[in-house]
């Protein structure tokens, strides 16, 4: 017969293996391989971006795309959009002469089956106009991708800034405090001007008299 020591040891060792077992960390969900070949399409696209390659940046979207800017402007097709890119940074005077980005994703990408998926992120740029105008701007965005056959694609991306707190509505306020104290100024030197020539009349008539 087993002896109760033996008996002991035996349940200790039960309840230790039990124990180690509850405590090892529950095995983390395995990523859906959609999310790699996503992140691979948003890192070639942003570089595309930014090395200003529009044709590598078009093969990334869809034939009828559709893009919302921040200004409310609407690019549909792969042609609006080239012809935009080349107005706004193509050429020998391109209307932003620098953009710098920063590009953050909130998350995970949404899966909606094998072939859709929904991102959404923030922008923070920093752009550097032409016409020496510089302005920061932060812009939240949201993009649905699709996936019609062996590529995911950029099918529509939309992007917006506070209309309230933004780099342009600021120099729109500088702008606007310049002009009222310009007018003020010169008001104040005019009605300054004015009384003096009152005051000089009024001296020139005393000595007369």
């Amino acid at each position: 017969m087993m002896r109760l020591a033996d008996k002991a040891l035996i349940g200790l060792y039960c309840a230790c293996f039990v124990t180690s077992a509850l405590a090892q960390p529950a095995a983390e969900p395995k990523e859906h391989p959609a999310h790699g070949e996503l992140r691979a399409l948003r890192d070639d696209l942003l570089d595309a971006f930014k090395k200003k390659d529009i044709d590598r940046m078009l093969s990334h979207l869809t034939d009828n795309i559709l893009i919302t800017l921040q200004n409310g402007e609407t690019l549909h097709g792969r042609d609006a959009v080239r012809a935009f890119h080349e107005r706004m940074s193509g050429g020998d005077q391109p209307q932003v002469e620098l953009m710098n980005s920063d590009f953050k994703v909130d998350e995970l990408s949404t899966l909606y089956g094998d072939n859709t998926a929904v991102a959404s992120g923030s922008m923070d740029d920093h752009f550097k106009m032409r016409s020496g105008m510089s302005f920061d701007l932060h812009s939240r965005w949201t993009a649905t991708l699709v996936k019609p056959a062996d590529r995911w694609k950029l099918a529509a991306f939309q992007i917006s800034t506070n209309m309230f707190d933004n780099g342009v509505s600021q120099l729109q306020i500088q702008w606007a405090s310049f002009k009222v104290g310009g007018l003020g100024l010169a008001a104040g030197l005019l009605c300054g001007a004015i009384a003096g020539i009152g005051w000089q009349r009024r001296k020139a008539k005393s000595i007369n008299a």
